[in-house]
């Protein structure tokens, strides 16, 4: 079952899968150092890599799991106020993860 789930996101979700494993090559690598600290608001941890654009895979936001869940959260919020609007599910939310990193982020 896990295996099927994981083939169906590959299928599914190519380029965001792709930029996951290119970037975690680079981190494993050394070729991308991980901060100590996250981007947004500061605080020290063991940040997350958050893509913003999936076309740049080793253009990352360094982010605590507080600000990631965050962030996600306003994406989701941005995704069921469309679905709601529109009666359709979203099928692709770069664009929602682009439009709410414009402002996030800041």
């Amino acid at each position: 079952v896990a295996a099927k789930s994981r083939n169906n996101y590959r299928n599914k979700h190519d380029i965001r899968y792709r930029a996951k494993i290119l970037f975690g090559n680079a981190l494993r690598d050394g070729k991308v150092l991980r901060p100590n600290s996250c981007q947004h608001c500061g605080v020290e941890c063991v940040p997350q890599g958050h893509h913003n654009d999936y076309t740049k895979p080793l253009d990352v936001v360094w982010v605590c799991v507080n600000c990631h869940t965050d962030f996600h959260n306003a994406v989701r919020e941005i995704e069921r106020k469309i679905e709601r609007e529109s009666g359709a599910k979203v099928q692709d939310n770069s664009a929602i993860i682009l439009e709410v990193a414009e402002w996030f982020w800041k």
